[in-house]
């Protein structure tokens, strides 16, 4: 809606840029007016200036200049239901109501403008903030979860030499503990399972597999079938010092996994092992990196 209004000739003035001529908003609702002696046409834009404002939302961002506006309306309507010359003013208060109006639509929109980048801002503030919190937490989630996986193979490391691997960490039942063909456990092997057992016993989510290793003496068969005892071995006595049975899986590996050198008594010895390879609870994030 554009509104002329007659100023005096030579008056001077300042330039204004109108920026709200492409802005929208909703006046679905604003209730038809008839026009009749007690509603001429210059009251009615009137009446349609103030609505249209407060539909823009004017009470709410622009509300001076809104307040102004109904004064100004409620004058003319006063001057329109008058007599004589106060009767003779009501279409020039009226139109000066309608600008008031238009005042306040144009100031309602841009407050909502200005409301709404604040209320962007302030959302965009809110999401850097939780996510700022959110790797806040993970880190700290990273941190204790190292602080724990390191103070578990600390306590592990006192029962079984222990050491952290992409696998898991692993603890190693040495080979001097297994004599050569046997798969006997010797009393210091049972000893360190004994102390492995009680730490892991706090920790009800780790996962164990049990593998079992030969030296290369001896013929393959021979050494898978042997390997296998050893691991079974390892897993009995664990399970018999309560570690769930369902946690624990044995497997042999034969020969085919050397970590020292076969050719010699000590290498030989090094090789006669079952390692226990521990995964879950704590260890998890570790695994997965």
């Amino acid at each position: 809606m554009i509104v002329l209004y007659n100023v005096a000739d030579k008056l001077k003035g300042t330039e204004t840029k109108v920026t709200t001529l492409n802005e929208r908003a909703d006046y679905s609702k604003l209730t038809p007016i008839a026009e009749s002696k007690k509603h001429p046409a210059d009251l009615i834009a009137a009446e349609y200036s103030i609505a249209i404002a407060g539909a823009a939302g004017a009470d709410k961002y622009a509300s001076t200049v809104y307040s102004t506006a109904e004064q100004k309306l409620s004058a003319a309507e006063s001057a329109t239901t008058g007599k004589g010359s106060a009767r003779r003013h009501a279409p020039a208060l009226a139109r000066e109501a309608v600008l008031a109006g238009e005042d306040a639509r144009r100031e309602a929109m841009k407050g909502k403008t200005v409301a709404d980048a604040q209320a962007a801002q302030a959302k965009a503030a809110a999401q850097a903030a939780e996510a700022a919190a959110q790797t806040a937490s993970e880190q700290e989630a990273e941190r204790a979860g190292e602080q724990a996986r390191q103070d578990l193979m600390g306590r592990l490391n006192q029962a079984l030499p222990t050491e952290e691997t992409d696998r898991g960490l692993v603890s190693e039942v040495g080979g001097v503990q297994f004599a050569t063909g046997t798969a006997n456990l010797s009393p210091k092997a049972r000893e360190g399972l004994a102390r492995f057992a009680g730490i892991v016993a706090s920790y009800p989510d780790l996962k164990f597999k049990v593998e079992g290793h030969t030296d290369s003496t001896g013929s393959d068969a021979t050494n898978q079938e042997l390997s296998t005892k050893r691991a079974i071995a390892v897993r009995d006595y664990l399970i018999g010092q309560h570690v769930a049975a369902s946690t624990i899986d044995a497997e042999g590996l034969g020969s085919s996994n050397p970590i020292a050198d076969n050719s010699t008594n000590d290498g030989r010895a090094r090789n006669r092992r079952v390692e226990i390879v521990i995964t879950g609870g704590p260890l998890t994030a570790s695994t997965q990196r």
